[in-house]
């Protein structure tokens, strides 16, 4: 993600501003993401024709796209707070909208962010749209006021120079990632401004949601409603010259993508059923709503119904997470360097000699796809705990004993494209199961 790309996520909306967000729906809609005063004129919703406008990246630079939306229609295109500054509008379907996520874990790294909008003292006949275009950079969050929480804008901006970015995105740039935490209100109230700033964090939004359920649906990514969004992403392994060995175990493990879609177990359940427990520790909130986490996820399921020769259900995955647990982290370094995070993430409810297995982007390093017990790091780590932060059950004294650790490459490197010739002649479904169960079942072993 570039500060670019930033702007194609924000639409000049009426007097206002807003902020595009891809929701998790299969209607043909996205959303925008706005402040309801923008469409009060003289103390009545208005009756005009609302204009929207978008930015959108070209060879010369940025290019003017009208979304087409037209009146108000509360329950409709309209999705208004009763009580709150903040509106959703419902608009035909944008494209280029796959990598803005959720920023709700807003006070654990408060800096960094922009205020991005259509300010009214660039609206001007004479210039095209895209350029009234602001981003203001270096906003800090600050604390809850209210319904708002409070921002300091860099080079404190006065009313006049904020004016027209009521709505625009309160946004962070991380990785390939755009974090939105809220959307800009107004100023704060008083003499005293110093480019303070007044937003709508996006669990306000979600009481939106709440209210007109049956027409909205949740803030979250089209691919944590389904996993089928990401079946395309799954055991993309490599073997080098001897990829077209281990061709046919890709594709057959790609199709079992299939069981997991029809056992309606979806992205979204287990992040709310499971939350921050799934990832290792510090790693960011936001991990939760990225594509990475879920692919992992994908992957784990469908081995895990390999070795298990069994579709787990919704309803069976908390026991499941009692006997093997997946931890995740969106570093880009090896495992190794995850040890002590590993360490103090939470085990609690896994059973003694549960199976951990831990997924990141990356490949393990020389071929490190176990954790062995008693290597020097290990002891390193061990003489280094602070016990009072593990998250363990009574009984369970220290996890790099307790439990068996394995990289969810494992899985795929190892025990496929490093074995690469013992699946050059496999080129039915029963001989290929059998050799995946048995070199997948030996690690999901309970007892």
């Amino acid at each position: 993600m570039t500060i670019d790309q930033l702007q194609e996520y924000i639409v000049c909306v009426h007097t206002g501003s807003g902020c595009l967000f891809q929701p998790m729906t299969e209607e043909q809609c996205s959303y925008v993401l706005t402040a309801k005063h923008i469409f009060i004129e003289a103390g009545e919703l208005t009756t005009k024709e609302i204009l929207i406008s978008r930015s959108r990246l070209g060879e010369g630079g940025p290019e003017l796209h009208k979304i087409s939306f037209g009146t108000l229609h509360k329950g409709v295109n309209y999705f208004p707070h009763p009580d709150k500054d903040i509106a959703i509008l419902k608009i035909e379907k944008q494209d280029g909208l796959d990598y803005l996520i959720r920023a709700d874990d807003v006070l654990t790294d408060r800096k960094g962010y922009f205020l991005s909008g259509y300010p009214y003292i660039r609206r001007n006949t004479s210039t095209p749209i895209p350029e009234w275009y602001r981003n203001n950079e270096d906003v800090v969050i600050k604390e809850q006021k209210g319904e708002f929480r409070e921002a300091r804008v860099e080079g404190a901006p006065n009313h006049e120079e904020i004016k027209g970015q009521s709505g625009g995105g309160i946004l962070k740039i991380k990785g390939k990632y755009l974090l939105l935490a809220g959307v800009q209100n107004r100023m704060v109230p008083g003499n005293e401004q110093l480019g303070n700033i007044l937003f709508s964090p996006l669990c306000s939004f979600d009481e939106i949601i709440l209210l007109y359920s049956s027409e909205l649906t949740t803030l979250c990514a089209p691919y944590m409603r389904c996993f089928s969004y990401l079946k395309d992403y799954v055991f993309n392994l490599q073997a080098g010259l001897y990829t077209d060995d281990v061709a046919y175990a890709i594709e057959y493990l790609k199709t079992r993508t299939v069981q997991i879609v029809q056992s309606k177990t979806t992205p979204y359940f287990i992040k709310e059923f499971f939350n921050i427990k799934l990832l290792i520790n510090q790693q960011p909130q936001e991990v939760l709503q990225t594509r990475n986490i879920w692919i992992a996820w994908l992957e784990f399921l469908i081995i895990l119904n390999i070795a298990k020769e069994k579709v787990h259900s919704s309803e069976e995955l908390e026991e499941v997470f009692n006997s093997f647990r997946m931890l995740f982290s969106n570093t880009e370094g090896d495992w190794s360097g995850e040890l002590q995070n590993i360490l103090y993430s939470d085990f609690r409810g896994l059973r003694e000699n549960g199976l951990v297995v831990i997924g990141t982007p990356n490949p393990p390093h020389n071929d490190g796809y176990e954790l062995p017990y008693g290597i020097p790091l290990i002891t390193q780590v061990k003489r280094q705990t602070d016990r009072s932060k593990l998250k363990i059950d009574d009984g369970i004294s220290y996890p790099f004993d307790k439990f068996r650790f394995v990289h969810l490459d494992y899985f795929k490197n190892k025990t496929i494209s490093k074995k690469y010739l013992e699946y050059r002649d496999i080129n039915n479904d029963i001989e290929l199961l059998a050799k995946l169960k048995n070199e997948y079942e030996q690690l999901f072993k309970t007892d």
